[in-house]
Parts: C-alpha cells; structure tokens; sequence
C-alpha cells in the first residue's frame, strides 16, 4: 500500500501542469458523473476480457484492440486511471489519479466510491 501512495505521489509530481486549485476545481458534478460513465466502459470491457479469458487482464493496456478501441481518460484529477488486481486477482480496482489530499473516485468490480 504504502508503494502505490508513494509511485501516485511521484507521478502526480511528474505531471507538475496541473496546480492544487485547478484540481479542486475540476471536480464538478458533473464531471464526475462523466468520469464514472466512461469508468463504465472500462469496467465493461475488463468483465468482458475475465468472461473470455477466465481471469482479470494484468493491465489496461491488455483490453486493446479486441474489447476496446481506446480507453477513455477521467475527466477529473490528472486526468489518468491507476488499475491493480486485488484479492489474488479475484478483483480489480479502478482508481483516478488524484492528489491524495483532495476527492478520491474509485471502483471495483462491485460499485464507484467517491469522497469529496
């Protein structure tokens, strides 16, 4: 746990274009709700990849061309998805990137959870 805080916080420092105010701010409503439909599609296309191959792909980048064309970015925090197999590869969770001092969206196979 604490590598996956350290690597989101090296790469959130790496982006460095984005300040704290215009993260804050770039969590609207309705962005939100943006980011969780395009979760969606992603998550759509995890389950199809586990239905067909018995098991949850290793990474994102696994689900393409075959199950999806292009992966739709969040619409809020730096803008990119953070992806890890969870309980020995029984689940997944589904993060955007985002200061870890600010709104937290994430989800796993079961439902989104925001923290404002």
């Amino acid at each position: 746990m604490r590598l996956r805080v350290l690597l989101m916080i090296l790469f959130a420092v790496s982006l460095g274009g984005c300040n704290a105010v215009e993260l804050r701010d770039s969590w609207s409503d309705t962005q939100v709700a943006e980011t969780k439909r395009r979760g969606e599609i992603v998550c759509h296309a995890i389950d199809a990849y586990r239905t067909r191959n018995g098991k949850y792909p290793f990474q994102l980048s696994e689900l393409q061309p075959k199950f999806i064309g292009e992966i739709p970015r969040p619409t809020v925090g730096y803008k990119e998805w953070h992806y890890d197999l969870i309980d020995n590869g029984r689940d997944y969770w589904l993060q955007v990137v985002a200061s870890e001092f600010g709104p937290q969206l994430d989800r796993t196979s079961a439902e989104w959870s925001y923290i404002k």
